[in-house]
């Protein structure tokens, strides 16, 4: 099986058009509930059996929304995963991560 490397650009591109078709005409109002500066660590965790798939997008997304947000890999594009794994582990602003998470878990 051959495998498709994708540009740092294009996956650069897509995340601005999907934060950009997302957060149109509006932008994210439930983000406005949460205290300015509060800094929250989530995770993406696994709710079924699965392969990862899509990480650079959701790197990429947080990194977008807020240059200041650390993303942590816990699991590799291509593994399989249990249910409840973690994934990925996301620190920084509440507000930020709220902006970007709905982007980043569809990638």
């Amino acid at each position: 099986m051959s495998k498709i490397k994708l540009s740092e650009t294009f996956i650069k591109d897509r995340v601005k058009l999907a934060l950009t078709e997302d957060l149109y005409p509006s932008g994210d109002i439930t983000s406005n509930l949460l205290k300015k500066n509060k800094i929250i660590t989530a995770k993406i965790v696994s709710n079924q059996k699965a392969i990862v798939a899509g990480l650079l997008f959701t790197k990429h997304t947080f990194n977008q929304v807020d240059k200041k947000i650390k993303f942590i890999s816990k699991k590799k594009d291509g593994s399989s995963v249990k249910k409840n794994s973690v994934i990925a582990i996301i620190k920084g602003k509440a507000s930020s991560i709220l902006v970007a998470e709905r982007v980043a878990l569809n990638f």
